[in-house]
This record gives structure tokens, sequence and C-alpha cells, in this order.
């Protein structure tokens, strides 16, 4: 989404198991990630922004405001909807399940 690499995207690493490696996409592109262990990091959001706003004219906050919505924004994949809709549905009425 951010189009920026791991190494750019997180920082101050420590993993309970050693040192830390971020994995690589699988054939499916997927990322393996470790089941063991406890891993502590920073989410750098300087750089995503950077990212997002190059060759933005420093002037132009509409459009870094617009360019910030369309990337940070929440989008349900089509084929989720219906399922995430259910399961919203089942939540109605369980007040302590709705406020978790």
């Amino acid at each position: 989404r951010f189009k920026i690499t791991p190494d750019q995207a997180f920082q101050n690493i420590s993993y309970s198991a050693g040192g830390y490696k971020h994995p690589s996409k699988d054939s499916e592109g997927f990322r393996v990630v470790p089941t063991q262990g406890t891993i502590s990091l920073s989410f750098n959001n300087e750089r995503c922004i950077e990212a997002q706003t190059q060759g933005q004219q420093d002037e132009d906050f509409a459009g870094f405001i617009l360019r910030h919505y369309e990337a940070t924004r929440f989008r349900i994949a089509f084929d989720k909807i219906v399922p995430i809709m259910s399961a919203w549905r089942g939540l109605n009425g369980l007040q302590l399940a709705q406020s978790n």
C-alpha cells in the first residue's frame, strides 16, 4: 500500500528469540512469520507519509489530505463484505463483545 520496504516501515525491533530478519514472500505472495517468541517494534509513519506525498507541492494542503486519505482509509475486499456484515449482525445485543 505505501510501497516501502519492511526495513523502512519498522524501527526499534527486538525479538525474544534472538536476531530478527523480515521474512520474504513465498511463491503465493505471503510472508511466513515466526509463530514462537515475542516481537516489539515501532511503525515509522514518517516514511509512509514521505512515500505517499512524493512530488506533492508544499502549498497543496488539499492534495496532501486527499493522498493521505486514499492511502490510509480502510478498504474491505469485495469478497469479504458479506462475511464481515454477517459477523457484525451476530454481535447485535452483545454489549461486551462490541466494546472490545
